[in-house]
């Protein structure tokens, strides 16, 4: 079954589900590049089972609309809350794959966890570059200079692009109709707003996952503190430098009253960890960048950027 949600910003996202409209609930995220075509087989398997999956194409893929704004993962989770609100959902799993797992960060840290019953992240590092002192980072694009390589292409050479990054991301044999569809799907998309959503994705830390990870360690996980080739110890020193003490975001200090609240007035949101404030005074704190209301969505005060061929996103 097709439906249509029109996003706050009159962006329209195109979406199927199947299953029954009283089971629970799966929502499946694409990743950069993408679209809710990859999880066809995966829908129908688990509609079957009884489940109600719920696929759509993000932004500036597949078929639904490419506007001129948004290029940024907020946006995208923005989106996905319209989506949940239209089709009236609650005690979803979360299923988000390369970029989608992003997604799904990002609309945790703006509008927090309780219509999440479960989240499911696959292929999806917090940072994509890799740094001094992060090794974990995407292998294909991982800083300003791959970056800009990747920007290059999708604005150049989108075909070419749309191939290369059919060999790079697959790693078992696909039948040849599998593989047209892939790179066909791709084709749907516009390169130079890839390229823009890119960057947001690409070099900016998810410091709700951070959060996650450095402030619970699993029971029975032991983790060296000098290892720095483990990503928990690498993750941990980043968020030393990344992350404000409790109640100190953007400079608050702890008597001053904090608001986290997302942009459109949504419920408080307490980060685990002590990450901060997500917002004061109407203004955003995404991954460290101020956000601001623009044409009634989320978007970052300074922008742009690109990436590099690779299973990127």
């Amino acid at each position: 079954e097709e439906f249509r949600v029109r996003c706050n910003d009159g962006t329209m996202l195109y979406g199927r589900e199947c299953g029954p409209k009283h089971g629970r609930t799966i929502v499946l995220l694409h990743g950069w590049s993408g679209s809710m075509e990859y999880f066809k087989e995966n829908a129908a398997s688990l509609g079957q089972k009884g489940l109600r999956v719920v696929r759509y194409d993000h932004r500036f893929h597949g078929r639904s609309d490419k506007p001129d704004h948004g290029m940024h993962v907020a946006r995208l989770a923005a989106d996905l809350r319209d989506v949940m609100q239209q089709l009236d959902l609650s005690d979803v799993t979360l299923v988000g794959t390369s970029m989608g797992a992003a997604v799904i960060w990002s609309y945790i840290e703006l509008f927090g966890s309780d219509k999440i019953s479960k989240a499911v992240v696959v292929d999806q590092a917090p940072l994509q570059n890799k740094l001094d002192d992060w090794s974990f980072g995407s292998k294909g694009c991982y800083d300003e200079k791959t970056l800009k390589n990747l920007q290059n292409e999708l604005a150049n050479n989108f075909s070419a692009f749309a191939q290369g990054n059919y060999d790079c991301c697959v790693s078992i044999p696909l039948s040849e109709d599998l593989k047209k569809l892939v790179i066909d799907e791709t084709l749907l998309c516009s390169g130079p707003q890839l390229g823009r959503l890119m960057a947001d994705h690409t070099q900016v830390p998810d410091l709700v996952m951070l959060t996650l990870l450095t402030s619970y360690t699993p029971a029975g996980l032991a983790v060296p503190a000098a290892n720095h080739r483990d990503p928990l110890s690498q993750l941990r020193r980043r968020q030393q430098r990344l992350l404000p003490a409790r109640g100190d975001a953007q400079g608050g200090g702890a008597d001053e009253e904090l608001q986290d609240r997302d942009v459109q007035g949504g419920e408080p949101l307490a980060l685990p960890g002590g990450a901060g404030e997500i917002q004061r005074a109407g203004v955003v704190v995404r991954h460290g960048r101020r956000m601001e209301r623009v044409r009634g969505g989320l978007e970052p005060l300074r922008g742009g950027g690109g990436e590099q061929r690779s299973c990127n996103g």
